[in-house]
């Protein structure tokens, strides 16, 4: 899973699981978590499921949260201007230096 938190519950057992974590179930009841990428490659069939992004009369901060949810930074920000890099967890959107 790459956002959020997801819990299972079966037979009055309850496992939970939270982004960057895979949770495998097995048909005995046991349980193994396994580190998964958050973004990359793997995920691209994501890209195909979101909705696009209505630009016309949408705030900024309506951008940004479907931007954290969508990833579709590629898709938007050059028609904009705009450039990103990530820091870490940060990411960092600015006028792109490759159109000044």
């Amino acid at each position: 899973m790459r956002d959020g938190l997801v819990a299972v519950e079966r037979d009055g057992t309850q496992w939970t699981t939270s982004a960057g974590e895979a949770l495998l179930l097995t048909s005995t009841g046991t349980a193994r978590r396994e580190p998964i990428a958050i973004a990359g490659p793997e995920w691209s069939w994501v890209d195909r499921l979101a909705e696009p992004f209505i630009l016309e009369g949408a705030t900024v901060t309506a951008f940004l949260e479907w931007i954290r949810r969508e990833e579709a930074l590629v898709a938007v920000l050059p028609a904009s201007g705009l450039a990103y890099r990530r820091e870490g967890t940060r990411l960092l959107i600015a006028p792109d230096p490759q159109r000044r």
